[in-house]
């Protein structure tokens, strides 16, 4: 029985075959994942198991997952737009295609553990796209059909631009304008 231990850094590495570029997504946002499948490694419609941490002032945009979604804070907070704060021990879950979002991670980052019930579905369906998001979703689909490596995927030009266009984005601004509660500074 293998154990896997989150203060080694070989931890933020653990993957599926079929969901390797999902570090690459993590690593340009500055955040980390590890990806536990409950099941094959490459069933992508088992249940995944996503550890996830999130940089302070990271905001998630309004998403939904064609799954069921548990996530359980372990550290931090996340301050979703009607004001409600979730803190470590709290639990949100949704059915599949129901949007969640968007949030804001307090201060000092988050830690969190998502619980999907198939694999497959870890990837939004229905995240507002940039013509840089549009085509990091292609580069996904070529390295979950074999056509390009996770490596390749990482290093790419059309990865790099979406994440300058992420960092770039006015998401204080975008927050207010959907009427989020914002967490006192």
């Amino acid at each position: 029985m293998p154990y896997f231990f989150h203060d080694d850094p070989e931890f933020w590495h653990v993957a599926p075959p079929s969901l390797k570029h999902a570090r690459g997504l993590a690593e340009i946002r500055d955040m980390k994942a590890a990806m536990f499948v409950l099941g094959e490694p490459d069933d992508l419609d088992a249940p995944l198991a996503l550890f996830v941490r999130m940089p302070e002032g990271y905001v998630s945009q309004r998403h939904s997952h064609d799954c069921y979604r548990m996530e359980l804070m372990i550290e931090g907070t996340h301050t979703r737009a009607d004001g409600t704060v979730l803190k470590p021990g709290d639990i949100s879950t949704n059915k599949p295609g129901e949007e969640y979002g968007p949030f804001v991670v307090g201060k000092g980052g988050s830690y969190s553990l998502e619980l999907f019930s198939r694999g497959a579905a870890m990837v939004h369906t229905n995240a507002e796209k940039s013509e840089a998001a549009a085509a990091v979703a292609k580069l996904v689909e070529a390295v979950n059909d074999g056509t390009m490596t996770a490596d390749e995927f990482r290093s790419s030009p059309e990865l790099a631009r979406w994440g300058k266009e992420e960092l770039a984005r006015d998401w204080k601004g975008e927050l207010e304008r959907i009427g989020a509660v914002l967490p006192a500074e």
